[in-house]
């Protein structure tokens, strides 16, 4: 998927879904977008992807990627805490990365639908276990060049990059999203979707 695929706009994003709207979840690694995806997806949410947001160019869709959700060194014992039913893979040790671990994530009864779902939101969330935790919106353009430096292609794509990215900016509302607790998460990005499905 990093190499290939480049027919879409490609962000390194978790994408979850509530109804028939998807919320991009962009972020480095170790930002908590795959501790949040999981914990999201253990909660009712569809997981469209815990990693890759496919867009289709001059659209402000999504096409679903469902896959495992990886999760990392910490985030592997807080997910099984937070839900003893979580299903895991094995947890291979001392890879490049730490500990990794693989949850089962077509866990709502439309996984593995393939349709397209429109953008409703894009979110960008850190985990912080120091700093207080809020849901704020942000600019549009700062939002922008922060999707741009997470996308895996917008500098192969050229101008239809630009486009595309103008196109789901201008599309969606974005927010910045900073929790210590998963619960505290969840409870603000259900309120969100509530708030984005009411307009």
């Amino acid at each position: 998927m990093y190499r290939y695929a480049n027919e879409y706009l490609k962000l390194h994003a978790a994408v979850v879904a509530k109804d028939n709207g998807a919320i991009v979840m962009p972020g480095v690694p170790g930002a908590g977008k795959s501790t949040l995806c999981a914990a999201l997806a253990l909660s009712g949410w569809r997981v469209l992807s815990d990693e890759h947001a496919l867009i289709p160019p001059g659209s402000a869709e999504v096409v679903p990627l469902c896959r495992p959700i990886s999760l990392k060194n910490e985030s592997i014992p807080l997910i099984k805490a937070f839900d003893r039913n979580a299903i895991f893979g094995p947890v291979s040790d001392d890879t490049h990365k730490g500990s990794v671990a693989h949850m089962k994530a077509d866990l709502h009864p439309d996984s593995h639908n393939r349709n397209q779902l429109p953008v409703r939101a894009m979110v960008f969330p850190q985990y912080s276990a120091s700093d207080p935790q809020r849901l704020s919106q942000r600019p549009k353009s700062e939002s922008f060049i922060l999707a741009a430096y997470h996308s895996f292609n917008y500098s192969l794509l050229g101008s239809l990059g630009f486009q595309s990215m103008v196109k789901l900016i201008d599309a969606v509302e974005c927010y910045d999203l900073i929790y210590h607790d998963l619960d505290w998460a969840i409870k603000s990005m259900d309120e969100l979707y509530t708030r984005l499905d009411a307009k």
